[in-house]
């Protein structure tokens, strides 16, 4: 749910005043403009309820809450900051206990950059800390999105799921150029199989296992990966034996 230009909990109205109270602050700039994005706890212990706060120089909105779901103010943050450096900002983690205050930003939106630029690949580092790597995972879960969809589709036109990428109409070759993720596979009985960049760490799977319901009419899908943070999040189940089908 996303809510704009109101607090949603009473108990944030002094971590809203005090950064300090806040679990992650990111900071991003453009030119000499300046906007931040923090994840605010209501309990540091259980990090619940959370919220993820917008600041620019016109205000803070709220923009994502919840009350008993963990992890997911995290994510929403993280894939919000990935979303700025695409329209050009600079975004680093800052220390909480460290202030700043939002400067002027310009009357529009800065140009969002060409898609090419978009899809240009993370560089392999060692430095990458958590959240870092966080953000790629949250980002190699959102390109299974449009498959979902073809692989529903063609359940509901043939009463079965595809055998391959091929009876959807795609190439397996055409897998391999993500920014995201280093190949994507199709197997027997509604499953999709993704392989993550290095920087998850070696042989990351993610696995979507689809069930259909009600007469073919409605879907659910069930995640499972080897990505050894996984464990923090409710949506993707922890399985460390996954392997990426050979041959794909």
């Amino acid at each position: 749910m996303k809510l704009r230009y109101r607090l949603l909990f009473p108990l944030f109205a002094l971590a809203a005043l005090n950064p300090a109270h806040s679990d992650q602050t990111f900071i991003c700039t453009h030119d000499r403009d300046q906007r931040i994005i923090r994840v605010i706890y209501g309990d540091q212990e259980t990090r619940l309820p959370c919220e993820v706060q917008y600041e620019k120089a016109d205000g803070v909105e709220t923009l994502w809450q919840a009350q008993n779901l963990a992890g997911y103010c995290e994510e929403k943050a993280l894939a919000f900051v990935e979303k700025q450096r695409g329209w050009g900002w600079d975004c680093s983690e800052q220390a909480a206990e460290e202030e700043t205050t939002p400067t002027q930003e310009p009357a529009g939106e800065p140009p969002e950059v060409p898609a090419a630029a978009e899809e240009e690949p993370a560089e392999p580092s060692p430095a990458m800390n958590e959240y870092e790597r966080h953000a790629l995972f949250v980002n190699a879960l959102s390109t299974v999105a449009p498959f979902k969809a073809l692989l529903e589709e063609f359940y509901q036109n043939n009463g079965n799921f595809p055998q391959n990428l091929a009876d959807i109409g795609l190439d397996a070759s055409d897998m391999k150029n993500s920014s995201y993720i280093d190949d994507l596979s199709i197997q027997p009985g509604g499953k999709i199989y993704i392989l993550g960049k290095p920087q998850l760490g070696d042989n990351t799977v993610i696995l979507f296992s689809a069930k259909a319901t009600l007469g073919g009419t409605n879907f659910e899908w069930d995640c499972t990966t080897t990505y050894s943070s996984s464990q923090k999040m409710r949506s993707c189940s922890h399985d460390a034996a996954l392997q990426f089908p050979a041959g794909s």
